[in-house]
């Protein structure tokens, strides 16, 4: 059947509704929800608490009566998102007050079928082009990064799509792969200083011998 509309916030510029929708604790002054509706720049949506603690929540957004986190701000700021593509509802990543990556759950107690990943992470930057450019949008001008086409032709899986069709590179991926290129690169010079070694060796072996003649 159908549902009578019990309130309605229209935010075109005909609207008639001027008001506002405050839900707040009135002992501790928390705004659980606050909606502001007026014509002119101001916040749509606005989460406020009191408390500073990094174990309150701001704002909860959750899914499957509640047992699948979707979005989860804490009260000193800090983002709690789920890692998306990870193919687990309990891996997380974390985003501090400064936009910057800070964590993400790695517990071994949420792993299973470990295995030594040995990717050619040296091929896969070397041939990864950086680039200037600007937005389309004119929102910024002369960032440098990397091209979404560019990582997806050469590792697929690193590039995901929005719903608009937009690509979208999986950044945190390149943390691990910076890591393999390191450990490959001192590979490398381990295989060399070996080979300086025996080398080495060999002219000096040489040098006596022809001491000795």
């Amino acid at each position: 059947g159908s549902f009578a509309e019990a309130l309605h916030i229209d935010d075109s510029q005909n609207s008639t509704f001027s008001g506002k929708v405050t839900v707040q604790d009135s002992i501790s002054g928390d705004y659980a929800c606050f909606i502001n509706n007026t014509n002119s720049a101001g916040d749509g949506l606005n989460v406020r608490t009191t408390s500073t603690s990094s174990s309150d929540y701001a704002l909860n957004v959750a899914g499957n009566a509640g047992t699948t986190v979707g979005l989860q701000v804490f009260a000193d700021g800090v983002v709690k998102l789920p890692n998306i593509g990870s193919g687990s509802t309990s891996n997380y990543v974390y985003w501090g007050t400064a936009g910057v990556l800070t964590y993400a759950s790695s517990d071994i107690r949420l792993k299973e079928n470990i295995r030594r990943w040995e990717y050619n992470s040296l091929w896969f930057l070397k041939n990864l082009s950086i680039n200037r450019y600007d937005r389309i949008d004119g929102s910024s001008l002369n960032e440098v990064g990397w091209i979404a086409q560019d990582v997806q032709a050469l590792i697929p899986d690193m590039v995901n799509t929005d719903r608009h069709g937009n690509l979208l590179i999986k950044e945190p991926r390149f943390l691990q792969h910076f890591h393999r290129a390191i450990v490959q690169l001192d590979e490398k010079m381990e295989t060399q200083e070996e080979k300086i070694i025996r080398l080495e060796k060999r002219i000096e072996e040489l040098e006596n011998q022809l001491k000795s003649a």
